[in-house]
C-alpha cells in the first residue's frame, strides 16, 4: 500500500510511522480473525460475527484492501 501523498512529502520518520501504524493494524486484524474463529468453533455466532466486521472495517480504514466488499459484508 502506498501511502498518502501527505505523508510520503514529510520526513522519512513520517514514513516509517505510517507503516508501523500498517503492522498494527495487520496484527489487530489477524486478532481478531483468530477471535471470530474462537468464537466460531464454540457456537457463539453474535460475537463471532461482530469480530469479523470490525475486522473488516479495520481492514479498509486502514487501506489495507478496496472497499468494494464492504457494503455487502455489512
Amino acid at each position: 500500500m502506498t501511502p498518502p501523498i501527505a505523508i510520503a512529502r514529510e520526513s522519512p520518520s513520517s514514513l516509517s510511522q505510517w507503516e508501523q501504524d500498517q503492522e498494527r493494524a495487520r496484527r489487530r486484524i489477524a486478532y481478531l480473525e483468530e477471535q471470530a474463529a474462537a468464537f466460531t468453533q464454540a457456537g457463539k455466532t453474535v460475537p463471532a460475527a461482530a469480530s469479523r466486521r470490525t475486522a473488516r472495517l479495520v481492514r479498509y480504514l486502514w487501506c489495507l484492501e478496496d472497499g468494494s466488499q464492504l457494503r455487502e459484508d455489512l
